[in-house]
């Protein structure tokens, strides 16, 4: 049995948190740090292009693309399966002859969250800019 508030009483309203930003002072970079921010140029261009249009992710649309001729990368996960690997390199061996293939050192989680997506295995660049962009910030270590 439970009892019911009167009519005119409501329940306390909870207090927000409130954040502060604290800036760090700026000191020299150490290598790693450098490295992890090239990478992270690559993944912002990523979203770039997917802002712009300018990508597709999944098996069948990055297949599609490349066979009708649109692709100028696919990008693979380090985590995608041997299958897939295998599957999307035959693709763009087989119909591109102008698409690049190129497996990366990003998990599928961090190219989910750089496309503003789920997981995703492997991506085409349709944008010929993009792709060398992304491709020299990928290479450039």
């Amino acid at each position: 049995f439970a009892m019911q508030k009167p009519a005119g009483e409501r329940a306390p309203k909870a207090q927000k948190a409130v954040y502060l930003r604290v800036q760090s002072p700026k000191t020299s970079m150490p290598n790693w740090r450098r490295r992890c921010k090239m990478e992270n140029k690559a993944l912002g261009l990523l979203g770039l292009a997917r802002r712009a249009g300018k990508l597709c992710f999944g098996h069948d649309a990055v297949k599609a693309a490349v066979q009708n001729g649109t692709a100028c990368l696919c990008l693979l996960s380090c985590d995608a399966s041997e299958r897939l690997c295998a599957e999307i390199k035959r693709t763009t061996e087989q119909y591109g002859n102008r698409t690049k293939f190129l497996k990366t050192d990003f998990t599928m989680d961090e190219l989910g969250h750089s496309t503003g997506s789920k997981k995703t295995a492997v991506l085409a660049v349709l944008d010929r800019g993009f792709a060398e962009k992304i491709t020299e910030l990928i290479w450039r270590e």
